[in-house]
């Protein structure tokens, strides 16, 4: 120790040469040695900048001091002045006059000095003989250097501090220094500990305790030494004890004080751990995996998400913590050596120097494989050269390095960071390498994938078919994108390879597999490989693409045409393609065919379910107010102008009227280049001067445009005035304002005023809003709507009947117009354009707007709303008996008139003298459903009356009348309308009135008829009506009205179909569980016997499969238990009677299934409850158990996940179940295996989950 010991004459001098220095850090001196040397229940010491701030120097309160703290509370001041004596007399007169906060009769007075003071003895005792506080003492630099001596972590610091160099051992902050500082982008704590907090404090915890040798174990010794570090820094306690000790010098020496330290020895195994430990001393040893030695903390890499969260800890974000783990797998010496964290200090791994370059090279160029799939290890064997046997000892082999490049999951073998690999073993790439990869190349990427040959929404079902590719996903993907990688990095190389450019063969490989492989078949089969290929070499890519897309019947148009009906089961198998065009984007020198492509894509596009199209790429490619090109606003604007205008007019035509203001409001952005720096270096913010200058140079282009389809196009320049500068808007109304009407189609006329109807309606009702377009535009639009206006009164009036509420011209403010007030005023414009229409064009007229608007039912109610109501009262009635546009206009007016003046309408019934029965049903299904309509029904003839019934569709009973609904609902059942019955009896029960109004026995009577003979399910689908039929159960259910036998009719005959809906049979659940034999009976209708005695068949066939699905249902859907203290009982029951029908296994797997929906105890809080569990113990049935476990791991159901979450639920529950385990074993100990299982299982569950995350 004696090389960097610290003497008085050093803390002496350091103090002379450097006052203000030793004024700042002495505080800090003494604190680490109060820490260093007791136990402080109190401690304040301001030190560095703080030392000015007033107050006291020190605060500290001890409950056991020693040679140099005192016990209990003490008072401390420093002084650095030369003149000793003055200082200390000075502090001490100032301090005894003004105490506070102290209590000087129970404080002790302390004065520390970094001079010599050779009074300090004589100045301490005299001080005490004044008794005006507890105590005093003195510290000066010779004290200081004893109280070092006791204290070695601190005066190992200290010696750093004033320059005295001890290269073998650090302190925490200079062993955290050196760890930390290893790369430019600092590592933290707060990254090691991250979801950690238990194994620190056990580690804080262990550390406090007696003295020991413990070991930290983690995937590498770096990580464990990390994680040490981490803890002790955070805690002022220990770091004033801790030293890191770098060779067996240095650890003898240290080892020999007496004064307790926490020792860490880094790079060198120490002899004499034992003697360290029995000197008073506690040892940690970081180690990695391939230790013998029983670790106390075992720090098991953290799932994804978890290690995503700690890299954020470093300052990233969560796409570039997302995009550091992908490429390194969350561990530790792969991110040191990463690019992004700008190592410092390269730590070289030892493996590319002892294993041989053929495995490395194999293993680097496959990335992931599975070892199950024959074809995986042929390709490897092909990649190494030697036979796989011989590969895979190799490979476990490399994997055994505390910093191996490669790993087993599973059944997959998986480099763990494909480009920290790479550097690793580039220098050792030859050319045998090379060839290699191109002898499989095109087996591996040419391989087609036979799901392509299902129905296309049966895919999904593939690998339980036994349609999968020859290779697997992860071997086909990875060569792919090695492929990449070497495009990217290798010309870095020629001269190693004897000249040789990687990149050429690469363009080589994959000319011949693109143009051998011209298939829909082949681009399907691609999938993920795609985008990496495209990356690898963009020109040959977009050659492939430009061949596959030509002609009427191309492979690409066949891919689109392979999307699936069923998003859930089906795919979108071209979205890989938009995304590797995408990614080449980004390189302007391939951006303009890229444009090309995804245009001429555009044409073909089918369209589909999903909303990954071609020309949302192009959208996203070319959008203005984010920037996803490395081309400029004006590069982009001339590319349209140049290319896409003159080649793909009619796509480049949409594309501008996306890129006008608010037409694209969303962008999910392009994908990007894996190893390409293209995208690097775009800055995705847009100036709002650069925006509406590229939007004002894509409306010129629309300007000069728009005349070549004016058709199709003028609707698009008069709909997006938010685009527009002032000119451009004026020189867009005048090219309206001077169109040639009978130049455009009546179609487009009508559609062109439609939408100018809709802006100028929007834009008057909300004028009070923001976005709305000034006056002047609107006054403007509104001059062009008139002049394209028809002539035809007719067509002039068509709008107003073509929907419910159409916009208008001078609308009505609906936030500021009640309802009725703006329905009355809709009404008054229609009949005004009614009449005007009639005034022009008469009777033929009128007709003609019955055949040609939307709704001529409207038109009917607006004439009886007119001067013209009693012009043609006979032709209405007559054409009642018609089945066209002509009833409904009769509908509408009979319809105005009942609800107006229903006696009016009794005197048209009476007056007209109604014959026949079709029109007299059909003016009375107008009438309101009312008991005066009834009461004119009912003496009616009959035929009449069953015309009405099968004729009603609307039956609403406005004054919520029960005993009309049951009238309706019962005279639609009588005529064979039993679905329409339900749905007239539920209207009732939706408006929230009380049940007990109803018949529920009507109700049964209507849920049997629709269960066994839904007469008019051609008109009211059991899907329209399918919740008033669960509230008609309900009903029955809850009314007391039904007998039991009536609900369970009831619910035997839904149990099946609604199995998924808000119903539960609850009578029968409740009849199982007090009656075991109904029970038994569910397991006799779906099971047959297995003790070889036949049974007489009681039912035909078909019924009994009917019976026997239903029972199936019940059976799964059961989870109403016995009381508690019959669960025994019922059980034995449930069991003799399924001996004597020779069904005793499969029935104690179902009691187990029953019984596993039990709760958790009440008293202990643990699944199962007691009462389940004494039937467990007491039966010894596997069956039985079996049951159970089944039963439990299914009613957990789907789950919902982050992708990268893996498999925390699962752990999570695997713990609740082994702690349940462990709890009841000694009471309960079948109980406590069926919660082993369970935990068993979970735990593989989570373990599954997590090699899923890590393989994606």
């Amino acid at each position: 120790m004696s090389g960097w010991h610290v003497t008085e004459n050093d803390i002496k001098n350091w103090t002379a040469t450097d006052k203000r220095r030793s004024e700042e850090l002495l505080p800090q001196l003494i604190y680490k040695l109060i820490r260093a040397s007791s136990n402080p229940r109190k401690i304040d010491f301001p030190f560095g900048d703080s030392v000015s701030t007033g107050g006291w120097d020190g605060e500290l309160e001890v409950d056991q001091g020693n040679l140099f703290v005192p016990s209990g509370v003490s008072a401390w001041e420093f002084g650095t002045d030369k003149s000793v004596n003055s200082k200390a007399n000075d502090d001490y007169e100032k301090r005894t006059k003004a105490p506070d906060p102290f209590d000087k009769k129970n404080t002790t007075y302390v004065f520390v000095t970094s001079r010599h003071w050779k009074d300090r003895s004589k100045w301490e005792a005299e001080k005490n003989l004044e008794e005006e506080w507890g105590g005093v003492k003195a510290i000066n630099a010779k004290v200081l250097c004893d109280w070092l001596e006791q204290c070695p972590a601190v005066h190992r610091w200290f010696a750093e501090l004033i320059g005295k160099r001890c290269p073998n051992l650090w302190d925490i902050e200079q062993g955290w220094s050196k760890f930390s500082n290893i790369t430019e982008i600092s590592l933290t704590g707060d990254f090691f500990l991250h979801n950690r907090d238990e194994q620190a404090d056990r580690l804080k915890d262990s550390l406090m305790g007696s003295p020991a040798s413990y070991t930290v174990c983690a995937k590498s010794i770096n990580e464990s030494q990390g994680f040490i570090l981490s803890v002790i820094l955070n805690d002022d306690s220990l770091s004033s004890k801790f030293l890191t000790v770098l060779d067996q010098s240095a650890w003898d020496d240290i080892a020999s004080s007496k004064s307790p330290l926490i020792l860490m020895p880094i790079n060198f195994q120490p002899n004499g751990i034992g003697d360290a430990v029995s000197n008073g001393h506690t040892v940690i040893l970081p180690t990695d995996e391939s230790s013998q030695k029983t670790p106390l903390i075992r720090l098991d890499k953290r799932p994804r998400l978890i290690q995503q969260e700690a890299i954020q800890k470093l300052g990233f974000n969560d796409s570039q913590a997302s995009k550091l783990y992908s490429d390194t797998k969350g561990y530790l010496e792969p991110l040191l050596r990463h690019e992004i964290l700008r190592p410092r200090e390269y730590i070289a791994p030892k493996w590319p120097t002892e294993i041989d370059a053929d495995v490395l090279f194999a293993a680097f160029f496959a990335t992931e494989w599975n070892s199950n799939n024959d074809s995986d290890k042929d390709i490897l064997s092909a990649l190494s050269g030697m036979d796989y046997d011989q590969l895979e000892k190799q490979l476990d082999k490399l994997s055994t390095y505390s910093d191996a490049p490669i790993r087993r999951v599973g059944a997959a073998w998986q480099v763990i960071s494909k480009i920290d690999v790479w550097l690793n073993i580039r220098s050792l790439m030859s050319v045998s390498h090379i060839d290699r990869l191109g002898d499989i190349c095109g087996k591996v990427l040419g391989d087609t994938d036979p799901s392509f040959n299902l129905d296309p929404d049966e895919r999904w079902m593939a690998s339980v078919k036994g349609n999968i590719p020859k290779y697997s996903g992860l071997l086909k993907r990875d060569i792919a994108d090695t492929l990449a990688l070497l495009s990217t990095y290798s010309d870095d190389y020629v001269s190693q390879l004897g000249g040789m450019s990687v990149k050429i063969k690469i363009d080589t490989w994959l000319n011949h597999l693109f143009k051998d492989n011209n298939t829909t078949e082949f681009w399907y089969s691609l999938g993920r490989s795609t985008s990496p290929l495209a990356e690898a070499a963009p020109e040959v890519f977009l050659d492939a693409v430009d061949r596959s897309s030509l002609g009427e019947n191309s492979p690409l148009l066949g891919l689109f045409n392979s999307e699936a009906e069923d998003s859930f089961t089906g795919g979108c198998y071209h979205s890989d393609l938009l995304w590797a065009l995408e990614t080449i984007s980004w390189n302007k020198n391939y951006l303009t065919r890229v444009c090309q492509a995804l245009a001429r894509l555009s044409e073909i596009d089918p369209g589909g379910r999903y909303g990954n199209r071609p020309f949302s790429s192009l959208v996203d490619i070319f959008i203005g107010w984010v920037t996803y090109s490395s081309a400029t606003h004006d590069e982009r604007a001339n590319l349209i102008k140049q290319v896409l205008l003159k080649q793909y007019p009619e796509v480049a035509w949409r594309l501008m009227r996306e890129l006008l203001v608010g037409n694209t409001r969303t962008t999910s952005g392009i994908a990007s280049p894996d190893y390409q720096h293209w995208a690097e270096g775009v800055d995705k913010t847009t100036k709002q001067s650069d925006y509406f200058s590229y939007v004002g140079k894509i409306v010129d282009m629309m300007i000069a445009e728009a005349d070549k389809d004016p058709d199709n196009r003028y609707i698009d320049l008069a709909s997006n005035f938010d685009s527009y500068t002032v000119a451009q808007r004026e020189i867009i109304i005048d090219k309206l304002l001077s169109v040639d009407i009978d130049k455009l189609s009546e179609d487009s006329r009508k559609k062109l005023l439609n939408r100018l109807r809709d802006l100028i309606s929007r834009h008057r009702e909300f004028s009070d809003s923001d976005w709305v377009w000034p006056d002047e535009v609107i006054t403007k639009l509104e001059e062009v709507y008139l002049h394209l206006d028809f002539d035809s009164p007719v067509l002039n009036a068509k709008y107003l009947f073509d929907d419910h509420w159409p916009d208008l011209i001078d609308p009505v403010k609906r936030r500021k117009v009640p309802y009725d007030e703006r329905q009355e005023y809709l009404e008054s414009l229609r009949v005004e354009k009614l009449e005007e229409l009639y005034d022009k064009s008469g009777f033929e007229g009128f007709k003609d707007l019955l055949e040609n608007c939307q709704f001529p039912r409207l038109v009917g109610f607006s004439l009886y709303k007119s001067k013209l109501k009693d012009l043609f009262v006979d032709d209405l009635v007559a054409w009642l008996g018609q089945d066209d546009c002509y009833k409904e206009c009769s509908n509408g007016y009979f319809s105005a008139m009942a609800h107006s003046d229903f006696t009016s309408t009794k005197k048209i019934i009476s007056e007209h003298h109604l014959v026949d029965e079709n029109i007299k049903s059909q003016m009375l299904v107008n009438l309101p459903a009312t008991q005066e309509t009834f009461d004119i029904l009912d003496a009616c003839e009959e035929s009449v009356q069953e015309s009405y019934w099968h004729k009603i569709a609307y039956y609403f009973v406005q004054d919520k009348d029960s005993s009309l609904v049951e009238y309706i609902s019962r005279n639609l059942l009588k005529n064979g309308r039993p679905l329409a019955a339900i749905d007239a009896f539920a209207q009732y029960l939706h408006r929230g009135k009380s049940a007990g109004d109803l018949d529920a026995k009507l109700a049964h009577q209507i849920l049997i008829k629709v269960a066994t003979n839904p007469e008019d399910i051609d008109r009211v689908s059991i899907q329209a009506v399918s919740h008033d039929i669960t509230q008609a159960i309900k009903f029955i259910q809850d009314s007391g009205q039904c007998s039991d036998e009536e609900v369970l009719q009831v619910e035997w005959l839904y149990a099946k179909a609604f199995r998924h809906h808000d119903f539960s049979p609850t009578f029968i659940h409740k009849s199982i569980a007090k009656d075991p034999s109904n029970f038994v009976q569910l397991i006799k209708w779906v099971f047959v016997r297995k003790d070889g005695v036949e049974e007489e068949e009681t039912m035909p066939k078909e019924q009994a499969k009917q019976v026997a699905s239903a029972a199936w249902d019940i059976l799964d859907t059961l989870h109403l238990l016995p009381e508690d203290d019959f669960i025994g009982e019922w059980v034995s029951l449930a069991r003799e009677q399924l001996v004597e029908c020779g069904r005793l296994d499969i029935g104690d797997l179902y009691i187990g299934k029953y019984l596993s929906k039990c709760q958790p105890d009440e008293e202990d809080g643990i699944w199962p409850k007691k009462s389940v569990r004494g039937v467990i113990e007491s039966l010894k049935s596997e069956s039985f158990e079996d049951g159970i476990v089944n039963g439990k791991l299914n009613s957990r159901g789907v789950t919902a996940r982050h992708p990268y979450a893996g498999g925390e639920q699962e752990r999570s529950l695997a713990g609740e179940y082994q702690a349940g385990s462990e709890s009841v074993q000694l009471i309960y100990p079948r109980t406590a295996k069926i919660l082993r299982v369970l935990a068993d299982h979970y735990r593989s569950d989570a373990n599954r989950h997590d090699q899923t995350v890590d393989l994606n």
